[in-house]
């Protein structure tokens, strides 16, 4: 897994008190220069830790001590990390190369921060929101997926 440091400016502190309990996965609705450039908008105000590339690089947006601008909810925010995977109407799902890294880094993630399969959610369940249907359509396909790929209790 290539990882390209890409920082984007649109993040606040983490409150001391919030502990990283969840990952939140998200689509983007478009390719990846674009996505990047969203992402790294100050005037956009929406960011991610991190976005997964059709190739499979790995971009690190935000530090992961920061909370990213990802969930449309503060709270979520704070105690999350929240993934981009690179993909849209005209390109759904994703590629091999980009599957073996996003299960690099979910597992990463969910291992250093002790994280249950269960605590892996869609971007979905946190704002209305149809994301990340250009991954998995429904909240059962994201969990026939995790429980597939991510080695992790549930």
């Amino acid at each position: 897994m290539i990882t390209i440091h890409s920082p984007s400016q649109n993040y606040s502190k983490r409150n001391p008190l919030a502990t990283v309990s969840m990952v939140v996965l998200h689509n983007t609705a478009g390719g990846l220069s674009g996505s990047l450039q969203t992402l790294c908008d100050p005037k956009r105000k929406v960011s991610a830790h991190y976005l997964v590339s059709r190739d499979g690089t790995v971009y690190s947006l935000v530090d992961e001590a920061m909370a990213a601008w990802h969930a449309g909810n503060r709270e979520a925010n704070q105690r999350s990390i929240g993934i981009e995977i690179v993909a849209g109407d005209k390109e759904p799902g994703m590629t091999g190369p980009q599957e073996v890294s996003l299960v690099g880094l979910v597992s990463d993630i969910c291992k250093r921060y002790s994280i249950q399969l269960k605590s892996i959610v869609p971007h979905r369940q946190v704002t209305a929101t149809a994301c990340p249907g250009f991954v998995w359509a429904t909240d059962k396909d994201l969990e026939d997926w995790k429980r597939a790929k991510l080695n992790l209790e549930s």
